[in-house]
């Protein structure tokens, strides 16, 4: 495992140490216990004596040299450690160089490209992730994050857009002394037209920004349109509870009206009990009679028969009857 240098200054016991790790990791970790870094005595047992025996002379030239001395030799092992850090980093890697002929020739650079093409690295295999987590070690890296926040800055300013032309970028980072790689300038150069035509430049903002325009109208009348559809929808299910509301209604007074031929058959009844009540018990509507009323004495007809209807309904039935039949006028 590659160890990131530390920038604090150790004591001359712990660069002895590291430059001991550097010349011999295994026999550097002393036989401690197996643990993350270190090896077990077992490991270093297999070790042959001359090699122990030169490494352990080296530790006593180590232990006898002059402080200054001792830090100049730490000073290289240390830089040899930050190489092997720095190349093992993933944007360090084979492939990861930026190809300028290609990018040169894109019609405009998004964020993430303007970054990565700024220290030379290929957009396609690196992005803001990949560098965010090695500023320290990396001056590479930050110098990614440091570009990136200047180029998201000039967006919020209007001086870059979230898509620019090539040629508008390295016509901002000049003026500004931000690095760029040289082949990046040359074949931009070749490839967009003159960077001083500031009326192509201008040309080209302004049409970001009408197309940017256009984007959000669009947005605005569809959002527009979406909330007219949601009052439709709501009005037509308004409309149809009220419609199904209404069938119930019509259901519900279907049921509890009376058919026509029931209707007939009630009032022919009516019309019997008015005739036996004006035939039998002398019922004269409208004229008191001597007897107890045609009412009272059908109520008590229909006690007889356990059948019992009260001499309200009786007299309340003969006088609706009054609706169907006519009485002819006493001789």
């Amino acid at each position: 495992m590659v160890r990131i240098p530390d920038f604090k200054n150790p004591s001359d016991s712990e660069k002895i140490i590291a430059i001991l790790r550097e010349k011999n990791p295994i026999l550097a970790s002393g036989g401690l216990p197996r643990v993350k870094g270190h090896y077990s005595s077992n490991v270093i047992e297999k070790i042959d004596p001359d090699t122990k025996l030169e490494f352990e002379n080296y530790r006593c030239e180590l232990e006898a040299l002059p402080s200054n001395k001792l830090h100049d030799l730490w000073l290289v092992v240390q830089e040899k450690e930050r190489k092997k850090h720095l190349a093992s980093l993933p944007f360090n890697q084979p492939g990861t160089d930026a190809r300028f002929e290609y990018w040169s020739k894109a019609a405009y650079w998004t964020v993430d490209e303007m970054a990565a093409l700024s220290i030379g690295k290929d957009p396609h295999w690196v992005n803001a992730n990949t560098f965010s987590s090695h500023q320290v070690s990396s001056p590479l890296a930050r110098r990614y994050v440091e570009n990136r926040d200047l180029i998201e800055r000039a967006i919020k300013f209007k001086s870059l857009y979230t898509q620019t032309m090539p040629g508008i970028f390295i016509n901002w980072a000049k003026p500004l002394n931000i690095e760029l790689p040289e082949e990046l300038i040359n074949q931009v150069s070749e490839n967009t037209p003159d960077l001083t035509d500031y009326k192509t430049l201008y040309d080209h903002a302004l049409e970001i920004a009408r197309e940017n325009k256009e984007i959000v109208q669009a947005q605005n009348q569809s959002l527009e349109v979406l909330a007219t559809e949601k009052e439709q929808l709501i009005s037509r299910a308004e409309t149809a509870e009220e419609a199904y509301q209404n069938l119930q209604q019509e259901i519900k007074d279907q049921n509890q009206a009376p058919t026509s031929g029931q209707t007939r058959t009630m009032n022919s009844l009516m019309k019997l009990v008015a005739a036996m009540a004006y035939q039998k018990y002398g019922w004269r509507p409208g004229k008191p009679g001597k007897m107890p009323g045609p009412a009272k004495q059908i109520a008590g007809a229909t006690d007889d028969i356990g059948a019992s209807i009260s001499e309200n309904t009786i007299r309340k039935h003969l006088n609706d009857s009054l609706e169907l039949i006519e009485i002819p006028p006493d001789k």
